[in-house]
Protein backbone atom coordinates (compact mmCIF):
# COMPACT_ATOMS: atom_id res chain seq x y z
CA UNK A 1 0.00 0.00 0.00
CA UNK A 2 0.97 3.40 -0.37
CA UNK A 3 1.62 5.76 2.79
CA UNK A 4 -0.41 8.27 3.89
CA UNK A 5 -0.89 11.46 2.90
CA UNK A 6 0.18 14.00 5.68
CA UNK A 7 -2.17 16.95 6.04
CA UNK A 8 -0.71 19.93 7.70
CA UNK A 9 -1.22 23.20 7.66
CA UNK A 10 2.52 23.92 8.23
CA UNK A 11 3.19 23.54 4.74
CA UNK A 12 1.10 26.62 3.87
CA UNK A 13 2.99 28.90 6.43
CA UNK A 14 6.33 27.99 4.92
CA UNK A 15 8.03 30.38 3.08
CA UNK A 16 9.02 29.07 -0.70
CA UNK A 17 12.90 28.94 -1.35
CA UNK A 18 13.62 32.07 -3.58
CA UNK A 19 14.01 30.89 -7.46
CA UNK A 20 17.53 31.92 -8.43
CA UNK A 21 17.75 34.02 -11.78
CA UNK A 22 20.36 35.13 -13.99
CA UNK A 23 21.62 38.86 -13.67
CA UNK A 24 20.31 41.18 -16.33
CA UNK A 25 22.25 44.00 -17.33
CA UNK A 26 21.24 47.09 -16.56
CA UNK A 27 20.11 49.20 -19.72
CA UNK A 28 21.44 52.13 -20.57
CA UNK A 29 18.65 55.27 -20.52
CA UNK A 30 17.83 56.12 -23.63
CA UNK A 31 17.93 60.47 -24.04
CA UNK A 32 15.67 60.21 -26.80
CA UNK A 33 12.77 60.58 -24.64
CA UNK A 34 13.75 63.90 -23.97
CA UNK A 35 13.65 65.13 -26.61
CA UNK A 36 10.15 63.76 -27.96
CA UNK A 37 8.90 65.76 -24.79
CA UNK A 38 10.34 69.00 -26.03
CA UNK A 39 9.17 68.03 -29.86
CA UNK A 40 5.66 67.27 -28.02
CA UNK A 41 5.42 70.91 -25.80
CA UNK A 42 6.44 73.02 -29.27
CA UNK A 43 4.14 71.20 -31.20
CA UNK A 44 1.16 72.16 -28.54
CA UNK A 45 2.49 75.38 -28.44
CA UNK A 46 2.69 75.88 -31.99
CA UNK A 47 -1.27 74.60 -32.01
CA UNK A 48 -2.59 76.75 -29.57
CA UNK A 49 -1.14 80.20 -31.47
CA UNK A 50 -2.34 79.25 -35.08
CA UNK A 51 -5.66 78.67 -32.96
CA UNK A 52 -5.23 82.23 -31.63
CA UNK A 53 -4.48 83.67 -34.79
CA UNK A 54 -7.50 81.88 -36.50
CA UNK A 55 -9.66 83.01 -33.88
CA UNK A 56 -8.63 87.00 -33.91
CA UNK A 57 -9.33 86.89 -37.67
CA UNK A 58 -12.67 85.21 -37.53
CA UNK A 59 -13.48 87.95 -34.59
CA UNK A 60 -11.97 90.82 -36.76
CA UNK A 61 -11.26 89.98 -40.29
CA UNK A 62 -10.24 93.87 -41.01
CA UNK A 63 -6.93 93.20 -38.52
CA UNK A 64 -3.09 92.57 -40.10
CA UNK A 65 -2.63 89.22 -39.02
CA UNK A 66 -5.20 88.35 -42.17
CA UNK A 67 -3.45 87.64 -44.97
CA UNK A 68 -6.33 88.25 -47.54
CA UNK A 69 -8.62 90.71 -45.82
CA UNK A 70 -12.02 91.41 -47.52
CA UNK A 71 -12.64 94.24 -49.72
CA UNK A 72 -13.53 97.55 -48.28
CA UNK A 73 -17.06 99.07 -49.31
CA UNK A 74 -16.30 102.16 -50.81
CA UNK A 75 -18.22 105.01 -48.85
CA UNK A 76 -21.52 106.07 -50.39
CA UNK A 77 -21.77 109.27 -52.45
CA UNK A 78 -25.07 111.77 -51.49
CA UNK A 79 -26.10 113.88 -54.12
CA UNK A 80 -29.05 116.23 -54.64
CA UNK A 81 -31.13 114.49 -56.82
CA UNK A 82 -34.67 115.67 -57.11
CA UNK A 83 -37.45 113.27 -56.05
CA UNK A 84 -40.74 113.61 -57.70
CA UNK A 85 -43.55 114.44 -55.17
CA UNK A 86 -46.57 112.28 -55.89
CA UNK A 87 -49.60 114.21 -56.84
CA UNK A 88 -53.38 114.23 -55.23
CA UNK A 89 -56.05 112.49 -56.37
CA UNK A 90 -58.34 113.42 -53.82
CA UNK A 91 -58.64 116.81 -52.54
CA UNK A 92 -57.35 117.43 -48.95
CA UNK A 93 -60.40 117.17 -47.26
CA UNK A 94 -62.81 114.88 -49.53
CA UNK A 95 -65.74 113.76 -48.38
CA UNK A 96 -68.33 111.42 -50.83
CA UNK A 97 -71.23 113.46 -52.21
CA UNK A 98 -74.62 111.91 -52.52
CA UNK A 99 -75.30 110.69 -56.21
CA UNK A 100 -79.13 111.37 -58.14
CA UNK A 101 -81.26 108.56 -57.29
CA UNK A 102 -81.38 106.44 -60.62
CA UNK A 103 -84.51 106.38 -62.45
CA UNK A 104 -86.44 103.45 -64.01
CA UNK A 105 -85.72 102.72 -67.77
CA UNK A 106 -87.67 101.09 -70.52
CA UNK A 107 -85.59 97.41 -70.90
CA UNK A 108 -85.57 96.34 -74.69
CA UNK A 109 -87.21 93.06 -75.68
CA UNK A 110 -84.90 90.41 -76.57
CA UNK A 111 -84.69 89.26 -80.02
CA UNK A 112 -84.32 85.36 -81.38
CA UNK A 113 -80.95 84.34 -82.81
CA UNK A 114 -80.11 82.21 -85.02
CA UNK A 115 -78.54 78.76 -84.14
CA UNK A 116 -75.24 78.16 -85.35
CA UNK A 117 -74.85 75.64 -88.10
CA UNK A 118 -72.43 73.40 -88.59
CA UNK A 119 -68.84 74.02 -90.37
CA UNK A 120 -67.90 71.30 -93.37
CA UNK A 121 -63.78 70.19 -91.93
CA UNK A 122 -61.54 70.79 -95.15
CA UNK A 123 -60.15 67.54 -96.29
CA UNK A 124 -56.74 67.25 -97.96
CA UNK A 125 -56.67 67.04 -101.48
CA UNK A 126 -53.32 65.26 -102.81
CA UNK A 127 -53.59 66.26 -106.19
CA UNK A 128 -54.13 69.73 -105.87
CA UNK A 129 -50.22 70.94 -105.47
CA UNK A 130 -49.02 69.54 -102.06
CA UNK A 131 -45.51 69.58 -101.60
CA UNK A 132 -45.60 66.04 -99.79
CA UNK A 133 -44.42 63.17 -101.67
CA UNK A 134 -43.18 59.51 -100.97
CA UNK A 135 -39.82 59.79 -101.21
CA UNK A 136 -37.68 57.51 -102.70
CA UNK A 137 -36.52 54.49 -99.97
CA UNK A 138 -38.80 54.64 -97.94
CA UNK A 139 -40.35 52.75 -96.15
CA UNK A 140 -37.10 50.97 -95.43
CA UNK A 141 -36.96 47.69 -93.76
CA UNK A 142 -33.60 46.87 -91.45
CA UNK A 143 -33.02 43.46 -89.68
CA UNK A 144 -33.94 42.98 -86.35
CA UNK A 145 -30.60 43.00 -84.54
CA UNK A 146 -32.00 42.22 -81.03
CA UNK A 147 -34.23 39.31 -81.68
CA UNK A 148 -32.54 37.47 -84.57
CA UNK A 149 -35.47 34.70 -84.07
CA UNK A 150 -37.99 36.72 -84.90
CA UNK A 151 -36.92 37.84 -88.46
CA UNK A 152 -37.93 41.35 -89.87
CA UNK A 153 -41.33 40.81 -88.37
Amino acid sequence: MSEPIEDSFEDFFEEPEPVKTKARPVKKKQSGGCLLNVLSGILVTGTMVVGLVFAIIFINPQSSLNPIPPTTIPALVLTNTPTPTPKGILPATWTPTNSPTPTATNTPIPTNTEMPTDTPIPTADLESGTTFKLQEGSPSYEINSNHLDAGCN
